[in-house]
């Protein structure tokens, strides 16, 4: 599948940005759990992204330092009760469909790059949202509790993401 949807694909996705803006406002707005958010000063030497492993591909990564600004060190938590899952398993079912986890009325995941139902090193994505701003990511490391992804050449960050689990008993 090229980057790039078609003309009528990308002009779906922008008709249905505001109910998708309005709908993702609303849940944010109207959800019981709290949210909490706090900056800290931080350090390069502390803050920035490890480097990329070995054999990962560099072609068309677009890593922190091509980034221009502020760098930003972005930490997202939530603990779940009662859970039916493990860490491990929670993993292999976001992986296996990352828009379990993404609010789908705003952003989805396609993927562009590997086989379908599951995740492997070298996969690419596009986060496909309205407007200018789609994100194109490579998974770079894959874990059995997490997964980590850079981003390439047109998104809108520098830089990588990664998600990871761990089980509250093991700490």
């Amino acid at each position: 599948m090229p980057r790039r949807p078609p003309r009528f694909r990308r002009l779906l996705t922008a008709a249905g940005w505001p109910a998708g803006i309005a709908l993702t406002s609303w849940s944010y707005m109207w959800r019981i759990t709290p949210l909490h958010r706090r900056e800290l000063a931080g350090s390069m030497d502390r803050d920035a992204p490890p480097p990329l492993p070995a054999g990962a591909s560099r072609e068309e990564a677009q890593l922190s330092d091509a980034g221009v600004g502020q760098l930003f060190h972005r930490r997202y938590r939530t603990r779940i009760a009662q859970q039916e899952l493990d860490a491990e398993q929670l993993m292999a079912r976001i992986a296996a469909d990352l828009n379990q986890v993404a609010p789908t009325e705003f952003a989805r995941f396609t993927k562009v790059h590997g086989e379908r139902g599951g995740m492997a090193v070298g996969d690419e994505y596009v986060v496909r949202m309205p407007g200018p701003w789609d994100g194109p990511v490579r998974v770079i490391e894959l874990t059995p509790a997490s997964f980590r992804l850079a981003t390439l050449d047109g998104h809108l960050e520098a830089g990588q993401i990664e998600f990871r689990a761990e089980d509250a008993w093991r700490r």
